[in-house]
């Protein structure tokens, strides 16, 4: 086998296995999307409840001040009603008055603080329901990959031993071309030659269509060796129409 055929079958294989691979990918990237939305959802509910928790505890302690506040209210009316004297007796009204104004306000927010207890409560539950439908969503995905590698996992492995075998049949120098330029293009290692118009001897490159010298091309047909774009530095290669 020529050097050239070796490289058009790994190019061959490697596409095959790249693009099973993708497919693969896509189902595991579009579980894992879900995955990430659960975390995001879990912690956004966990941030919800402390601040659920910490509105709880701001009411009780306003609820507990208001008690306070009436415990004393009626502790002066008693003693209000023992006064001896009319200053007296005025002294402890004022006393009441004003502590009847504080107690209205320490009311006033923690019914604030109920309504605000409230409303976190119905976006606790929102939270809760948008959880439970990304799971049943989550849980889809997740058979849909399991689906998916029960589709290519076999055909991918098969693939790729016999991209590992076509691989032999390329000398290490040119391998290491090959797979330097498979990671940069993602696979679109090698670019057809093509021409344009057949009655003018004019190629350009199929990966980046950028002109070809002719003595590249030259070099293909006549010598066994590997042949790169001077543009793009993908491998160039001839389909049998043209070498002919």
């Amino acid at each position: 086998m020529s050097l050239q055929d070796a490289l058009y079958e790994l190019y061959l294989l490697d596409q095959q296995v790249r693009g099973l691979e993708r497919r693969l990918q896509g189902a595991r990237d579009h579980a894992r999307q879900h995955d990430r939305k659960i975390e995001q959802l879990q912690q956004q509910r966990q941030e919800q409840d402390e601040q659920l928790r910490r509105a709880q505890a701001t009411e009780t302690n306003l609820e507990s001040e208001a008690e306070d506040t009436e415990a004393r209210i009626q502790k002066l009316r008693e003693q209000m009603n023992a006064a001896k004297t009319d200053k007296e007796y005025k002294s402890f009204l004022v006393e009441v008055n004003t502590l009847k104004n504080d107690k209205a306000k320490v009311e006033e927010r923690a019914l604030e603080m109920m309504n605000d207890i409230e409303r976190q409560r119905q976006q606790l539950e929102e939270i809760d329901q948008q959880i439970e439908e990304q799971q049943k969503v989550k849980a889809v995905a997740d058979r849909e990959l399991e689906n998916r590698r029960a589709e290519v996992g076999d055909q991918l492995e098969q693939v790729k031993r016999q991209r590992d075998a076509a691989a032999e049949n390329v000398p290490p120098e040119s391998r290491a071309i090959f797979d330097r330029l498979a990671d940069q293009f993602d696979g679109e290692v090698m670019a057809e030659v093509e021409q344009p118009d057949p009655r003018r001897m004019e190629y350009i490159c199929g990966g980046c269509f950028m002109a070809i010298p002719a003595e590249k091309v030259n070099q293909i047909i006549g010598h066994d060796k590997l042949v790169r774009c001077s543009s793009c530095s993908r491998i160039l290669y001839l389909s049998q129409d043209l070498k002919e």
